[in-house]
């Protein structure tokens, strides 16, 4: 009788060990779940792609100032210097200041890119926009295939006081914006244009 119910006891465990490993099992199963899409969408964000100047360089561009005549062509490259391949197309966003009125044109067989009117923090600017197709491969750089040109008279509009005048940009995937401070309103389309990456047109 004794040897029946310890055997009986001992079935007990077994049987309840077994549901205790199934309830851990679909315990881990779920959170790997949950997380790892989020996981997965971080480590394939964009880490830096920028754009620069191809004449200078670097994100400073002097323009060509004849008695406060200014004229300017803007032509762009893009690098990539994450640490992997970017297997996916990125969109990009340029806003140039309204009023240095600029003109696109599009280098080689690229159609022009979209382009309407848009304002942030009191400034009225030109939103372009368009699209890379991936993959972007890793420490790489790209001719951009717009340029964008135009002329103002200086004494014309308001020259901020440090002959500077700012062109901002982000770029956009499905799996993030960047840089990732960048900052848009999600019901009005608006965007906090101080949270965007700079380039810079000195007078």
């Amino acid at each position: 009788m004794i040897i029946e119910k310890l055997k009986f006891v001992g079935k007990i465990i077994e049987g309840s060990s077994f549901w205790s490993n199934l309830a851990s099992s679909f315990i881990v199963a779920s959170l790997i779940g949950l997380f790892l899409p989020t996981y997965l969408s971080y480590i394939k964000r964009p880490r830096k792609f920028e754009f620069f100047f191809r004449e200078s360089g670097t994100d400073k561009l002097d323009l060509i100032n004849n008695d406060n005549k200014v004229s300017y062509k803007i032509e762009l490259a893009f690098r990539h210097l994450s640490g992997e391949t970017f297997n996916h197309d990125i969109y990009w966003h340029l806003f140039i200041p309204s009023f240095i009125k600029p003109v696109p044109r599009s280098i080689g067989p690229a159609s022009l890119p979209t382009q309407k009117e848009e304002a942030s923090d009191g400034e009225e600017f030109i939103h372009f926009s368009g699209k890379m197709p991936g993959p972007i491969f890793t420490e790489t750089t790209h001719w951009f295939h717009y340029e964008f040109f135009g002329s103002f008279n200086a004494d014309d509009i308001q020259i901020p006081d440090s002959k500077i005048i700012t062109v901002s940009y982000f770029f956009s995937t499905e799996y993030g914006n960047y840089p990732k401070n960048f900052k848009q309103n999600l019901k009005t389309g608006l965007i906090d244009i101080k949270t965007t990456n700079k380039l810079h047109l000195h007078i």
